[in-house]
């Protein structure tokens, strides 16, 4: 399929052919058949530039004068008096004019683009910490679903109580910190939450995706912050983003239950039931 300037261009030479065409059989004094030219000009210098549209003018200029010749009306003195000259400068000019003004009009559009996926990329972007939202981070869970290649969800949660929500977005931070500096580059890194960090990596098989979690975890302990990491593997654990995410968060709770670093809040208790349904 081609492109806009080149269907332009087409459309140009069309009307070349075309005008050229009527100025030779029906150009006459007071008609004005000559003035059609101005269009594939503009049509030129629309798909070009300055440049384009000055030759597409001197060529408009080029096939009136050989209509005028071929159909007899006029002679080569014509071709060489001032008034020619005017007409040159006239078609010339206005395609100099308006070349310059698409270019200029297609460098505020491109800037107007980027100012535009900027936008978009900032509200993708949690504002406290810098990392993508919960709503983008879902989008790119169902886009690596959709390529159906096989990954890992880790999900890291901070032990370390946070004092205010100042301390909750630092803590969340430095989470994403480590877990970009811990894991392969090319990893998806996402804040789900305060202190909650998740992440999409590559892996082909559910050992390797717990490997990774086991892995995360021991070098985020070696570093100095306590962190509990849940993992899911797709697609052996869910096909369905909310089943990864449900399967990260049972494996994160679990972990924290066996090590006894779970206490149970008003909000989070109520997990505690389908966990013990779940294992009878």
């Amino acid at each position: 399929m081609s492109s806009l300037p080149q269907r332009l261009l087409a459309a140009s030479a069309g009307w070349f052919v075309l005008t050229f065409g009527l100025e030779l059989v029906w150009g006459r004094p007071g008609l004005g058949v000559s003035q059609v030219f101005f269009v594939p000009v503009a049509l030129a210098a629309l798909a070009t530039d300055a440049t384009g549209g000055a030759a597409a003018g001197l060529v408009a200029v080029v096939l009136y004068f050989a209509a005028e010749l071929l159909s007899g009306r006029k002679d080569w003195a014509y071709v060489f008096s001032a008034g020619s000259t005017v007409r040159l400068g006239a078609d010339i000019l206005a395609g100099v004019t308006i070349g310059w003004f698409a270019v200029r009009a297609r460098s505020m559009l491109a800037d107007s683009l980027h100012v535009l996926d900027a936008v978009v990329g900032f509200a993708r972007r949690d504002p406290a910490t810098g990392l993508r939202t919960a709503t983008a981070f879902e989008e790119t869970l169902n886009e690596r679903r959709s390529s159906g290649t096989p990954f890992a969800l880790l999900l890291v949660d901070s032990n370390a109580p946070a004092r205010g929500a100042w301390d909750r977005d630092a803590a969340t931070r430095r989470n994403a910190a480590l877990v970009a500096a811990s894991l392969a580059p090319g990893a998806e890194i996402a804040a789900l939450g305060p202190q909650r960090v998740a992440a999409l990596v590559e892996a082909r098989f559910p050992a390797a995706a717990q490997a990774s979690a086991d892995e995360l975890e021991r070098e985020l302990f070696a570093s100095g912050n306590e962190a509990t990491v849940g993992w899911a593997f797709h697609p052996g654990d869910g096909r369905s983003s909310l089943e990864l995410l449900t399967t990260a968060v049972e494996r994160l709770q679990a972990r924290r239950i066996v090590r006894g670093e779970w206490a149970p809040t008003a909000e989070s208790a109520g997990l505690v039931e389908p966990m013990q349904l779940r294992a009878h």
